[in-house]
């Protein structure tokens, strides 16, 4: 039979089960080294540093959050076949490795940016009638249009 230790009560307790390290409280340590760092049991877990106050949480099955108090948090969205960013607020900003190229979606178009220079807008079937700005540029019915300020024309 195994050696068995339980110091501790029921709301903090270190436990050696013969199998296993049971802990439950904090732990206060230096370097804690191992191969892997296992967070909970199930979703909704976080890693929280406390120096810096950056927090990564698990939202999801699929989802991470990295955030630090005080500023705008990002969101990482895994699949099986793409990886996708978002800031929660504010703006984002991207870079591809070399060779790779930059895919931004807003609702259902997509925009993407080549590795090779090339930009390619989403082809609209109308002028855009929504958050104007001088100098916007947009492809209507396969034509490159330009936004004045007043009016969309061709370029």
């Amino acid at each position: 039979m195994p050696f068995k230790l339980n110091i501790g009560d029921g709301e903090n307790y270190l436990k050696w089960t013969g199998f296993k390290l049971e802990v439950k409280g904090d732990i206060l340590g230096g370097t804690i080294s191992g191969t892997r760092l296992k967070v909970g049991g199930g979703t909704n877990e976080d890693i929280y540093f406390e120096d810096s106050g950056i927090r990564l949480y698990d939202a999801n099955s699929n989802l991470l959050y990295f955030s630090k108090t005080g500023l705008t948090t990002l969101c990482i969205t895994l699949t099986s076949t793409i990886a996708i960013l978002r800031a929660v607020a504010n703006n984002l900003q991207l870079e591809s490795g070399i060779g790779s190229n930059v895919q931004f979606m807003a609702g259902t178009l997509y925009t993407y940016f080549y590795h090779t220079g090339q930009w390619q807008l989403p082809n609209l079937g109308a002028d855009p009638t929504e958050h104007l700005a001088a100098g916007q540029l947009a492809i209507v019915n396969n034509v490159l249009r330009i936004y004045n300020g007043a009016s969309w024309s061709n370029v």
